[in-house]
């Protein structure tokens, strides 16, 4: 067994006749070689798991997902967005009711300036369809 380097033929050590202790240690000195315990990188469970921050700060900003799991930053976000909504919705109405209040003044002063006409005493009679006036 001393004599076994991982360029060695292993294949007489996996024969079902070979007791299983000897087999055990066969490939105990075919994976000591260090070509085995190289990491290749596309294991799942390779990166360092226990770092404290693994996402920076400006990507957890970007994700709205933390709006919903309740984090500090997340609902200072949705307060800050509903309160500007609120601003701008209030912007648009104040803007609104400047202009119609500008408009109103304006038709206010028109009918104002013109001779005021009587109104009739008799109501006018609707005319009738199909009758000709003689």
């Amino acid at each position: 067994m001393e004599s076994l380097t991982p360029q060695s033929d292993f294949t007489p050590f996996m024969a079902p006749e070979v007791d299983a202790q000897t087999r055990s240690q066969a490939l105990k000195a075919l994976f000591a070689d260090p070509h085995f315990n190289t990491m290749d990188m596309m294991d799942v469970y390779v990166d360092d798991y226990s770092k404290p921050d693994p996402l920076p700060a400006s990507w957890l900003e970007k994700l709205e997902q933390l709006s919903h799991l309740g984090d500090k930053a997340g609902r200072d976000r949705e307060a800050a967005e509903r309160a500007r909504a609120e601003e701008e919705a209030r912007a648009k109405e104040e803007a609104a009711t400047a202009t119609t209040g500008t408009r109103e003044k304006a038709t206010s002063d028109a009918e104002a300036g013109e001779d005021e006409v009587a109104e009739p005493d008799t109501p006018i009679p609707p005319s009738r369809v199909g009758e000709s006036e003689t």
